[in-house]
Formats: C-alpha cells, structure tokens, sequence
C-alpha cells in the first residue's frame, strides 16, 4: 500500500512538472510575441518570432527585419508538396533569413524550449499549412497587425494550442488530453495527428 501510495505522488509530480513546463512554453512565447510587438511599432519594422524546428529542443529568436512595406516572397506562401519544391523552399528561405537580424534586446542568444515540451507546428492564414519543420515564423507589423497563427507545443500527456488574432490583442490558450498510458513508440504519431486535427479545425 505504501509502495502505491509512492507511485501515485511520484507520477502526479511528474505531469504537474509537465503541465508546469507546457504552459511556460505558451506564457515565453506569448510575451516574446508582445514584445516584438512593441518592438515593431518602435522600429517601424517587420519582426518575426522565428522557430528552429531543426533543433533539439527547439530553439527561437525575434528579429528585425525591412521596413514595414516589405512584401513576403510568394515561395515562402505558396504550398509546396513535392521533395524537389521543398528543397528550393528552403533554399529561399535561407536567401530571405538573410534579411532578418536577431534583437539583442530580447535575448542575446536563441531562447529554447524546455527539455520535455516539443513545438508541433505553426500554422497561419497567410500559409494556410502547419509548418512541422526546417524553420517557421509568425510576422508582427508596425501598424500593430500580426499574423493569425496557431502555435500548437506538446508534452507526452497533453497538447497546447495558443492562437492569435490578427488585427486584435487577444490570446487564447487551449489544453488538450492525450490518451493517457500511450506506448512511447506511438506518442509522437498521436502528437501529430491532433496537431493537424486542431490546425484544420482552426483554419476553416
């Protein structure tokens, strides 16, 4: 009995630390967005909160980028299917990082996820896709717009979606259950398949 007593403790300290570690991954990356914000309408400038999915944890920064009557390249918007187009989406996207510079201010390095939250994907109406690797953005303009984007972080029990508005200051946060005692080998796939699930949902 004791034993079990000792089990229990030990897994609900486990996903409180989760749940703990999921919503300061949403509360950063809200406030770098509101940062950035304030950065933009200071600067007169694009900024961008940009995502390295490549990394492990995934890692982020904010920079500034041209002037706020800077167009976004259409490789960057369209939606690309096929491995040739993917690979010059990408390659695009390293010509046009080059046009972004980090904001000290914000942190001098790139700022990481913690350790057991993973980022899933960032979707926007201006991509209309979720973008689940390489790099992702969400743009922040001077006259106070952003993009209407979804930001959708998991642990190994449960999903956060965080969505913003383009033209407004709101924010919402929703958690989302994972079906609980999961086997390891099939969490990412489930992690996946509720991040698009919730990503069409908010698209239409």
């Amino acid at each position: 009995m004791f034993l079990m007593v000792i089990l229990l403790m030990l897994a609900a300290n486990n996903s409180y630390s989760n749940r703990e570690q999921l919503e300061e991954a949403v509360n950063d990356t809200e406030r770098a967005i509101r940062f950035g914000m304030d950065e933009s309408a200071l600067r007169n400038v694009i900024i961008r909160l940009h995502f390295f999915h490549d990394e492990e944890p995934v890692e982020y920064a904010l920079e500034y980028g041209p002037s706020d009557n800077f167009v976004l390249p259409l490789s960057l918007i369209e939606e690309q299917e096929l491995e040739d187009e993917k690979e010059l989406r990408k390659s695009a996207s390293k010509k046009f990082n080059k046009d972004f510079n980090k904001i000290q201010e914000f942190q001098d390095s790139n700022k990481k996820l913690p350790n057991n939250i993973k980022l899933i994907g960032v979707g926007s109406k201006l991509t209309k896709r979720l973008i689940t690797e390489f790099h992702s953005s969400v743009y922040l303009f001077p006259t106070g717009e952003k993009d209407s984007s979804i930001l959708i972080f998991a642990s190994d029990e449960e999903i956060a979606e965080l969505t913003l508005e383009g033209f407004t200051d709101d924010y919402e946060v929703k958690y989302h259950k994972l079906k609980p005692d999961l086997p390891e080998d099939e969490i990412e796939e489930k992690q996946q398949e509720k991040a698009l699930e919730l990503f069409e949902e908010w698209i239409k």
